[in-house]
C-alpha cells in the first residue's frame, strides 16, 4: 500500500483517485493543515494547483517542510486527472495487477456502446461522448449496483437538491446511452423500486490497457 497525501478542496478528485488507484491509500489534507506535513512521511504528496493555492508562496512553504515527491494536478481539468492516474499506474508497474473486478476500466452497455470508466466518457463506436462529474458518478453507481436504487438514495449520493434535478441528469444520461431515450431499455425505472441499469455486462467488467 502506497500512502499519499492530497491537498485539495475537491472531494471528487480524491474519490476518482481512490477508485482508479487501488494500491494507493489517499488522505485528504486541507491547506490549513500544512503544518502537519512535517509529522508524517507519505510516499507522494499531490497538490491540487492552482485551485487550492492562488499563488506560489504556499508551494514554497511546502517544500520547506517535506522531502517527499510532489505532484501538481489541476482538478478543474478532467484530462489532467486522467493523465495523472495513467502516469501513476505506469510508475508503479504492479498497480495494474491489483485491479479487481469492481475496478475494471470499461463496461459494455450495448453493442458498440461502452462506458469508459478510466476516461470518464461513453464510447459510441469511434465517438467519445464526455460525461460531467455528476453524470459519471450517477452512471457508475448504477453500474456497480445489483439492485434498483431509489430516487432518495441517488439524491443523497449525488448531493442534489431533489427529484427534479435528479431526473435532469437521468435524462441527460439516457440521451447519451439509449438508442431511443424516450423509450429507455438500459437505464430504466422499476415502479416502486427505483432506477436500474440493464446491459450486456451487468455482472462483469472488461479490462483494457490504457
Amino acid at each position: 500500500m502506497y500512502e499519499a497525501i492530497v491537498i485539495t478542496e475537491n472531494k471528487y478528485l480524491v474519490w476518482i483517485l481512490e477508485f482508479s488507484l487501488s494500491s494507493f491509500k489517499f488522505k485528504i489534507f486541507k491547506p490549513r493543515d500544512l503544518s502537519l506535513l512535517n509529522k508524517i512521511s507519505p510516499r507522494l504528496l499531490m497538490i491540487d494547483f492552482p485551485s487550492t493555492f492562488p499563488d506560489s508562496v504556499s508551494i514554497q512553504n511546502i517544500l520547506k517542510i517535506t522531502s517527499c515527491p510532489i505532484m501538481l494536478i489541476d482538478s478543474t481539468k478532467q484530462q489532467n486527472i486522467s493523465d495523472t492516474i495513467n502516469a501513476l499506474k505506469n510508475e508503479v508497474g504492479h498497480l495494474q495487477d491489483d485491479i479487481t473486478l469492481d475496478k475494471q476500466t470499461t463496461f459494455i452497455l450495448r453493442p458498440g456502446l461502452i462506458f469508459d470508466i478510466a476516461n470518464h466518457c461513453i464510447l459510441n463506436g469511434k465517438e467519445k461522448v464526455p460525461l460531467s462529474t455528476i453524470e459519471f458518478k450517477l452512471l457508475y453507481y448504477l453500474v456497480i449496483s445489483k439492485e434498483p436504487i431509489t430516487s432518495d438514495k441517488l439524491i443523497d449520493y449525488l448531493d442534489t437538491t431533489g427529484p427534479a434535478v435528479l431526473y435532469v441528469y437521468i435524462k441527460k444520461i439516457r440521451g447519451k446511452i439509449e438508442e431511443k431515450p424516450y423509450e429507455p431499455k438500459i437505464l430504466i425505472n422499476e415502479r416502486g423500486r427505483g432506477y436500474l441499469l440493464k446491459s450486456m455486462e451487468k455482472n462483469a467488467f472488461q479490462e483494457i490497457n490504457l
